[in-house]
């Protein structure tokens, strides 16, 4: 379990793996810095950004934008802490809630990543205090169908705006684990996560082993039910090799 306290945002990776590429910082409104910002963390996570900042309240009771504004919180408990605009992503904290079983849970979420309707699937926990977490696996490169892809790496970290898969709405979910049966998991989750990490499997996007099977095995190895989203996930029954 991770310490009920308010926690600075960003991506980790299993232990002795290294971090993916920096994630921009500057104030939305600063020539470039969506661009940036779409190149490194996507789409979603910019629709994540600004969304926060719309209904974002203060802390201090002002709404958000310039001016001395100390703090603006999201309806999903995420916290920024800045002067009234957007700067480093890893300012976006969460603020934990006391503590209730009740609040824990696991879900599947997933997102279509081509025309042809292809799901990624992710991994989300939330511990009892509302701090939520994801899992996830991807390549090590990009490339065409057909290309070298490289190995099936690993990513975790907290979920919250700036993060890969950042989201209010996956296209697909589903809940998988709730309450005391939740509690607990993310320790369960990270270890299976650096499993895969060591495996170093070769990528394959729709054959696999892929983000999806990476999914459905960090869910088994940690006790849960390997339930996935509606949705057309391939290599999700795929086994990782050297796991």
């Amino acid at each position: 379990m991770h310490q009920a306290q308010g926690r600075t945002s960003g991506e980790r990776r299993p232990a002795g793996s290294g971090t993916r590429a920096g994630t921009p910082a500057g104030p939305l409104g600063q020539p470039g810095t969506l661009l940036d910002l779409q190149r490194t963390a996507g789409n979603r996570a910019v629709a994540g950004l600004i969304a926060l900042q719309r209904f974002g309240s203060s802390s201090s009771g002002s709404g958000s934008g310039s001016g001395s504004q100390s703090g603006s919180t999201s309806n999903d408990g995420v916290h920024y802490e800045g002067e009234g605009r957007y700067g480093d992503l890893y300012r976006f904290v969460q603020e934990p809630q006391a503590p209730d079983p009740e609040r824990a849970r696991v879900d599947v979420n997933s997102t279509e990543i081509s025309m042809l309707g292809y799901g990624h699937a992710f991994v989300v926990h939330t511990d009892p205090t509302g701090i939520r977490r994801y899992y996830r696996g991807g390549p090590t490169k990009q490339a065409f169908l057909g290309g070298d892809f490289g190995a099936l790496r690993t990513w975790h970290g907290d979920f919250v705006p700036g993060t890969v898969d950042w989201t209010h709405d996956p296209d697909h979910s589903v809940t998988v684990a709730h309450g005391s049966a939740a509690v607990g998991k993310d320790s369960s989750l990270e270890s299976a996560l650096a499993k895969v990490e060591a495996a170093h499997a070769a990528y394959h996007p729709e054959s696999g082993p892929n983000s999806n099977s990476t999914a459905r095995y960090i869910l088994e190895k940690s006790g849960l039910p390997a339930r996935k989203p509606q949705a057309w996930l391939p290599a999700w029954e795929v086994e990782i090799p050297g796991t």
